[in-house]
């Protein structure tokens, strides 16, 4: 297959952060549709994973942007800071679910 007729879904978050570290492939892409906004993807752990560990990450994570070397390792990556969020905050997700739903293929 020719290289200039490839195509792929990607989240804007990777996207982005791509972009900031290889600027040069700009060039190269071409949006061709595109649904949101919508949230950054969770960050999610296994029920396999302890309760007490779970919440120490979780609590490490939300903690992170008030330790100078934790902001400065978010700031590399483009984030500001780690919140908590309410389950509402990925009804947009949920509606990008219901309309995809209705697509026939």
């Amino acid at each position: 297959m020719d290289p200039a007729c490839r195509a792929s879904a990607i989240d804007s978050t990777v996207l982005e952060f791509e972009l900031q570290c290889s600027p040069e492939i700009g060039s190269l892409l071409r949006t061709i549709g595109a649904l949101g906004p919508s949230p950054m993807p969770p960050w999610v752990a296994s029920s396999i994973v302890p309760v007490n560990l779970r919440h120490r990450v979780r609590r490490t994570l939300l903690d992170m942007h008030a330790d100078p070397e934790g902001a400065e390792i978010l700031n590399a990556i483009g984030i500001a800071a780690f919140v908590r969020v309410r389950d509402r905050t990925y009804d947009p997700i949920r509606r990008m679910e219901a309309l995809g739903a209705t697509v026939a293929l």
